[in-house]
């Protein structure tokens, strides 16, 4: 079996563990996997485990592997906008570049109820509410140019004023000014997956299966 492109982890977190997911990680960048996809998976409402925060892994994991491209699966149910936004570039920042997100959609009714969803969201659209997140998110990596900081003491300028870019979205669901308060990565922005990018992708849902994957 070939090595695949993209790993979608998948399963129990008890069938993986920190240690575990570490380990895996590490072997699936030294055998050449291009990208890990993190679950953000919320306990299910009729009782069960769920995962650590995705973003906050990927933060984890970033500091102990220097190549492999890590996205986390999350839901925009318990976000807004600029929130995620702001911790996805921050991540890419901090992973010199490898950090994604992908538009959770499965286990959204876990997501619905732990999120107060039928307070806040009932009766809307969730297919439009989530291409408008989207949308915005997008537009809030694009606040900088990637040569915005001049860091010009002599000449008392820290930034060029027309290298910040407000988003000023007012939308069906969102209302978003901007700018983002954090600076480009040095590739630009953090990638925004969809279903098509993970087509190929391998879902593992315990470490022994990911090992034999790898043929370990």
């Amino acid at each position: 079996m070939s090595i695949p492109k993209t790993i979608l982890i998948s399963g129990d977190f008890a069938d993986w563990t920190l240690e575990g997911l570490r380990d895996l990680v590490n072997r699936a960048e030294t055998a050449g996997v291009e990208t890990i996809v993190l679950p953000d998976g919320i306990a299910p409402a009729k009782g069960g485990e769920g995962w650590p925060d995705a973003l906050i892994l990927i933060g984890w994991l970033a500091a102990q592997t220097s190549r492999i491209r890590l996205a986390g699966m999350v839901s925009s149910l318990g976000h807004q906008p600029y929130n995620l936004a702001r911790r996805l570039a921050s991540l890419d920042l901090l992973s010199r570049g490898r950090a994604g997100w992908l538009v959770a959609t499965d286990g959204a009714d876990d997501a619905y109820a732990a999120f107060s969803g039928k307070v806040r969201l009932e009766g809307v659209d969730q297919e439009q509410r989530e291409r408008e997140f989207a949308t915005v998110v997008k537009g809030l990596w694009q606040s900088w140019d990637t040569d915005a900081l001049v860091f010009d003491k002599e000449g008392a300028q820290f930034f060029r004023p027309e290298a910040m870019h407000t988003l000023d979205h007012k939308g069906e669901h969102f209302s978003v000014r901007g700018p983002l308060n954090v600076m480009r990565s040095p590739r630009g922005t953090p990638d925004l997956l969809e279903e098509a990018d993970i087509a190929d992708a391998v879902t593992v849902d315990n470490r022994q299966a990911a090992l034999a994957i790898l043929g370990e």
